[in-house]
């Protein structure tokens, strides 16, 4: 079985990390927005490869891990629809949502102004990761059952 816990750190909190390191800003969106579906799939009861499980999953992901701010602004599946569909399966942008790459605006993170919602990205790589660390610490404590993988 694979190691849950070095599979969360390596390749959903580090290589998500060196993307932004290295200017891979949009790339890195793109992967947060698929691994907080895989987060939910930890989550549930049913295995990894389960499938029509991807909107329930991300939903789940955001309203048990992230802060509450992402349940709202998820109401009738917003961040799914905008985010894990349109940017990550058509790799292109939505119309209601505008993404800040830069540090300094972390106040206007999941605000919405003039028909957009706007998504800092380093509030969002944050968030994430200690979305990825909580999941860590539940397999840890074994309240949540190790998956195969595979």
């Amino acid at each position: 079985m694979i190691d849950q816990e070095e599979f969360i750190k390596t390749r959903m909190i580090n290589e998500v990390q060196a993307l932004v390191d290295s200017g891979f800003n949009r790339i890195a969106v793109g992967m947060i927005a698929q691994y907080i579906e895989t987060l939910g799939a930890f989550l549930d009861k049913k295995p990894f490869k389960t499938p029509r499980q991807s909107s329930q999953r991300f939903n789940h992901a955001l309203e048990k891990l992230f802060p509450q701010r992402y349940s709202n602004f998820n109401k009738n599946n917003f961040l799914y629809k905008q985010l894990r569909s349109n940017f990550t399966h058509l790799g292109i942008e939505s119309q209601f949502l505008t993404f800040d790459f830069t540090e300094y605006n972390t106040d206007s993170h999941l605000h919405y102004k003039n028909g957009k919602t706007t998504i800092v990205v380093i509030n969002l790589l944050s968030d994430y990761t200690n979305a990825c660390n909580t999941v860590i610490d539940l397999l840890k404590s074994d309240s949540i059952k190790k998956k195969n993988l595979a």
